[in-house]
């Protein structure tokens, strides 16, 4: 009975350690990768990854349409029927990178990256952009 009652506190005092080494983003990363795999959209280490129901060719053309109406400067983009590519340069010359990556029925996952640490708001924008400019306007697999 005393061996159950100290592995308890055991256990928290572990676990209270452990959460104050890592950092806040590492945590909440982890709740947010399982969003991701469920088909929603998730931000994680400065990048917002989106699983969308579009071809690569697709959402490359429709992230050069929203990068142009968010007056972001498209450098190169290519793409093909597994992968896809599209660099960017804001005003304040900060680095945009979208990435696509077929997966599998007709689902793509877009990975978008803005700065060298990220910009969740503008990463946001983009995304939201991005899937306005999808033919099928279905977007994500989850709810919408």
């Amino acid at each position: 009975m005393v061996r159950t009652s100290l592995v308890l506190p055991l256990h928290l005092v572990a676990v209270l350690l452990l959460a104050s080494i890592l950092p806040g983003c590492v945590l909440v990363a982890v709740g947010a990768g399982a969003g991701a795999a469920a088909g929603g959209v998730a931000y994680y280490m400065g990048e917002l990854r989106s699983t969308e129901r579009a071809t690569p060719p697709e959402i490359v053309a429709a992230a050069k349409t929203a990068l142009g109406n968010l007056y972001v400067s498209v450098i190169s983009s290519s793409s093909d029927e597994l992968s896809g590519e599209v660099l960017g340069r804001t005003s304040s010359d900060e680095k945009v990178q979208i990435s696509v990556e077929y997966k599998s029925d007709g689902l793509s996952q877009v990975g978008i990256r803005v700065g060298t640490f990220g910009d969740e708001d503008m990463s946001r924008r983009i995304l939201n952009d991005i899937e306005k400019g999808l033919p099928t306007q279905t977007g994500k697999t989850g709810t919408r």
